[in-house]
């Protein structure tokens, strides 16, 4: 293992094996955490909370300068609603492969 890389078998399992992107597994996943950690009786994940969901999600070495530079290439808001945390998941991971 190299330090500061991800073991491939630790994130494999996240993607569809023909690249066409998440797999239905880890979207499951996804929705669970977004629900698990979005405002209560809302429909968004506040970005201050994006950290704890990254690392809910099994993501590794996760710092919160990632995680604010991620969410700022997603939105301009302070929240995030499911398609967004999607795509911020996307671009979140396309950093740690």
């Amino acid at each position: 293992a190299v330090p500061g890389l991800v073991p491939a078998e630790d994130i494999w399992w996240r993607w569809n094996l023909d690249g066409s992107g998440f797999s239905k597994a880890f979207l499951r996943q996804v929705r669970q955490a977004f629900d698990l950690f979005k405002v209560p009786d809302a429909s968004e994940i506040m970005n201050e909370d994006l950290e704890l969901a990254v690392q809910h999600l099994g993501y590794f070495a996760v710092t919160p300068e990632a995680v604010c530079e991620r969410a700022k290439e997603v939105t301009e808001y302070s929240a995030m609603n499911l398609e967004e945390f999607t795509t911020f998941l996307e671009k979140y991971s396309a950093q740690e492969q």
